[in-house]
């Protein structure tokens, strides 16, 4: 492989707790023509934005962008090297999307991201999935399986990052103020919240309840897409009722509503369907019908 080729990683940084740890991991890869920048502390669109735009201003200077988020951590020295190594392979390649281990939901999940210097981000309104695709002239891949994961997602969250966490998923989940329903991320953002669900039942860690805790507050409209931001003032009131809670209390709030994931989930598809196509409710009726608790 070709060393020479410059990689810069940008990471975006919001009060997450494993900053110190994603800097070090990226001081300690063997690739030897790498920088970083840390972008610190913009809302959550201003940031995404940001960070594209010195992307596409610094084309001339490197020839692979890794967008790390400053809850990330590089699990091996050689992670750059082997992430490079698939544009090496074909030269046609333009993003690498790989899995990472979210410690969350004990699970894979999408993903570190690595782009060529031909991809281009076109500005976009979108306030809630800002981490949109780009336009790239040649081939995306897509990877869950071996050399991923190469990176831990979020090894050691704050209780407070973690209940954010809770929040933002849930706001993809549940989609409030959006005008179209986005159906895959519904979905996928929902599967991951249960999953954080039940491994905080095996676990008992406060963080994962805190995090289950921050999404039921989206789903009962107590918090929206303006409270999305570390910083609002109304999101920090909000954790501090409940930041002190022991993982008993935690389960005892949150089992009511958590402990049958399977009725849940369709109540709140069905209350969806004023902004569904006719085939989602099909759908809905045929992956429902008859089933029982998860």
């Amino acid at each position: 492989m070709n060393v020479s080729k410059r990689v810069l990683v940008g990471t975006l940084f919001s009060g997450e707790n494993e900053l110190e740890s994603c800097i070090a991991s990226v001081q300690q890869q063997n690739y030897p023509s790498l920088e970083q920048i840390v972008i610190k502390n913009l809302p959550n669109k201003e940031a995404h934005d940001t960070l594209y735009k010195i992307f596409m201003n610094f084309s001339h200077k490197f020839d692979y962008f890794i967008k790390l988020d400053a809850d990330m951590v590089f699990k091996s020295t050689d992670a750059i090297e082997t992430m490079i190594s698939f544009f090496a392979r074909d030269p046609n390649l333009d993003h690498l999307e790989m899995a990472v281990d979210d410690r969350f939901s004990n699970s894979l999940i999408m993903g570190v991201h690595v782009f060529s210097n031909r991809v281009q981000w076109v500005a976009s309104q979108e306030k809630l999935f800002v981490d949109y695709n780009p336009q790239i002239p040649g081939k995306h891949l897509r990877l869950w399986e071996q050399p991923a994961p190469l990176v831990d997602h979020c090894p050691n969250p704050s209780p407070f990052q973690a209940y954010h966490f809770g929040v933002h998923r849930a706001l993809k989940a549940f989609q409030p103020l959006q005008l179209e329903v986005n159906y895959i991320q519904a979905r996928k953002q929902w599967r991951l919240l249960k999953k954080v669900w039940h491994h905080f039942l095996q676990t008992q860690d406060p963080r994962l309840g805190l995090c289950i805790l921050g999404a039921e507050q989206v789903i009962n409209r107590e918090i929206d897409l303006t409270h999305i931001d570390y910083t609002n003032p109304q999101l920090q009131a909000k954790f501090q009722e409940f930041k002190t809670l022991e993982p008993g209390a935690l389960e005892e709030v949150l089992l009511p509503t958590w402990g049958n994931l399977t009725k849940r989930e369709f109540r709140h598809l069905i209350q969806t369907i004023p902004r569904a196509s006719l085939w989602i409710i099909k759908k809905l009726y045929s992956k429902f019908s008859g089933q029982n608790g998860e």
